[in-house]
């Protein structure tokens, strides 16, 4: 999904939220260390590995999806 209210996996568009699935290099593109376009929405796993990633990334942005696992 690409344009309206919630993007998934693509950070160039401009939406009020962005979801993330996972980490791998074709789900990140356009997500950087310095994002701030919005409240990202992850699973506690991808929240866990995204420092790794991204380093300097504003974890106050993050927000943690409980999947049930």
């Amino acid at each position: 999904m690409e344009k309206g209210l919630i993007s998934v996996d693509r950070f160039t568009k401009s939406s009020q939220a962005y979801f993330l699935t996972h980490l791998h290099t074709d789900h990140t593109q356009g997500l950087t260390s310095k994002w701030g376009k919005g409240p990202l929405f992850c699973s506690k796993l991808t929240a866990k590995l995204l420092p790794f990633k991204f380093p300097d990334f504003n974890l106050s942005l993050l927000r943690v999806v409980d999947l049930h696992i």
